[in-house]
């Protein structure tokens, strides 16, 4: 496991030892955007056994 986890992203920052994602949301909606945002909020920062 990763330090960010497990998961696609947590794999691509440990990669490239990246400090910082930008994120790209075509999304008219602010509540679809911030489902989103949140989705990637959960596999970014909470622990896989929280999910």
């Amino acid at each position: 496991m990763t330090r960010h986890g497990s998961t696609a992203v947590g794999s691509l920052v440990e990669r490239t030892d990246a400090d910082e994602l930008i994120t790209v949301t075509y999304a008219y909606d602010p509540a679809v955007r911030n489902k989103s945002l949140e989705l990637l909020a959960d596999v970014w920062f909470r622990p896989p056994e929280a999910r």
